[in-house]
């Protein structure tokens, strides 16, 4: 297995912060072009995971993800910048958000519950005998949810959930759906939007998970033309920082997505208040042209029967870092992954925040309007672009607890004819 730590990380307790991927390695490596490799599964990545921790007690996982990186190009973790469409086929691996085992516990040990949405009997037969997915033949996800957390009442887990995210995975067969393999392909024709639950194994904890889906609202220009204007990503965080804020002291923050959902050039282009449907499970691209992206905020709550007035979390102020990879003057190059995960750590380690969470997004920039600022903080993005007028970039979403002054420039790592600030990262609270 190849394991890719975080560039830079000087792992002694000063820092508070470092993440570490673990990427599949070939089970069988394709000795000819038109031969198959094979790659390690889920499960192999969880064994090593775990082996990792266990040899590595000095860190503890916060938060956990999927990402999608290119093995060819290393765009995803370890490149920051691809040039053009992003390749078919992807490699699985699993990032681990970690911080500093301050207090001396013992080391973690992880597991993982995938829920993959069942079908409802609504689907077509088409031709052939081939039958047509609908997005309405499948459990939605709210539908999900909720025979999960049946199943948390019948069976606890044992242990306590660190993470709920939503998992794409293309849908091939008679509904066939791959949780283990290693291998994503974008140019499918439908996904499933899986549930895939973290745990770390230790004593019983009685609770359920909750989703909390915030999606853009849209207003209209004058032009009849013109896409509708989308909210941005900030008021959009701020509804939902405010919503957790009001809810009851039982609620346990766990984690927040970005999700991105394909949007037809109907619905962009309509004055629509509800736009998508963040409760299908199953996404069918065709010829989108847009994108939107929308937050799901992760929560636990007690296991319906369990008694919530002796269960009182600390009260958070969800705020949101964003960083993104500097690109320099001269060269127009962008920094590389490790360059911009030093100054993500150097920001954290300076500031002392505390790390809810994080994820990791792709962020699609157009050579006619390259803004990083405007882009990171657009819920929109165009599909329209020809290749090679478009380029995607890594961005990484830190989710804290309360509000940061920015250090002084002069404490983080420096680059030579860097961009302004205003283009190396943002701030969202």
């Amino acid at each position: 297995m190849t394991e890719t730590p975080t560039a830079g990380s000087n792992r002694h307790p000063e820092s508070c912060f470092n993440l570490i991927d673990f990427c599949p390695n070939y089970r069988r490596r394709p000795q000819a072009w038109f031969l198959i490799p094979k790659y390690q599964t889920l499960s192999d990545l969880f064994e090593q995971i775990n082996k990792w921790l266990e040899s590595h007690p000095e860190w503890i996982v916060v938060s956990v993800e999927s990402i999608i990186y290119d093995p060819d190009s290393g765009f995803g973790n370890e490149i920051s910048v691809s040039i053009g469409s992003l390749a078919k086929k992807g490699i699985k691996g699993i990032r681990l958000w970690l911080t500093p085992n301050k207090n001396g516990q013992p080391f973690q040990k992880l597991g993982l519950i995938n829920v993959v949405p069942k079908l409802n009997g609504n689907n077509i037969n088409g031709s052939n005998g081939r039958t047509v997915w609908s997005p309405n033949g499948h459990e939605t996800i709210e539908e999900m949810v909720i025979r999960v957390n049946n199943l948390l009442h019948k069976k606890p887990i044992q242990g306590k959930i660190i993470s709920v995210e939503t998992v794409s995975i293309p849908v091939t067969g008679k509904w066939e759906i791959d949780t283990e393999s290693s291998e994503f392909y974008r140019d499918s024709s439908s996904f499933a939007q899986t549930l895939r639950i973290y745990y770390e194994y230790g004593e019983t904890c009685m609770e359920e998970i909750g989703l909390k889906d915030f999606v853009p609202s849209s207003s209209s220009w004058d032009s009849p033309l013109a896409p509708p204007d989308y909210e941005s990503f900030a008021s959009l965080f701020t509804r939902a920082s405010q919503w957790f804020r009001d809810q009851p002291s039982h609620y346990r923050y766990l984690n927040c997505q970005s999700v991105e959902v394909p949007l037809m050039s109907k619905t962009a282009n309509s004055d629509c208040k509800h736009p998508i449907d963040s409760n299908l499970s199953l996404l069918i691209p065709g010829k989108a042209e847009f994108s939107l992206k929308f937050i799901r905020l992760a929560y636990a709550v007690p296991t319906r029967g369990i008694s919530v007035e002796s269960i009182k979390h600390p009260e958070i102020v969800l705020n949101c870092k964003i960083f993104v990879p500097i690109r320099h003057k001269t060269s127009n190059q962008y920094e590389t992954v490790a360059a911009t995960k030093r100054k993500m750590e150097a920001w954290l380690t300076i500031t002392g925040a505390r790390v809810l969470s994080a994820e990791t997004t792709f962020l699609k920039l157009s050579y006619c309007n390259s803004s990083i600022a405007a882009n990171v903080d657009s819920c929109l993005t165009s599909l329209c672009n020809r290749p090679n007028d478009s380029h995607h970039i890594v961005t990484y979403r830190v989710y804290l607890d309360g509000h940061y002054v920015e250090p002084p420039t002069r404490l983080l790592p420096s680059f030579d004819n860097e961009l302004s600030n205003d283009e190396s990262n943002c701030c969202i609270s």
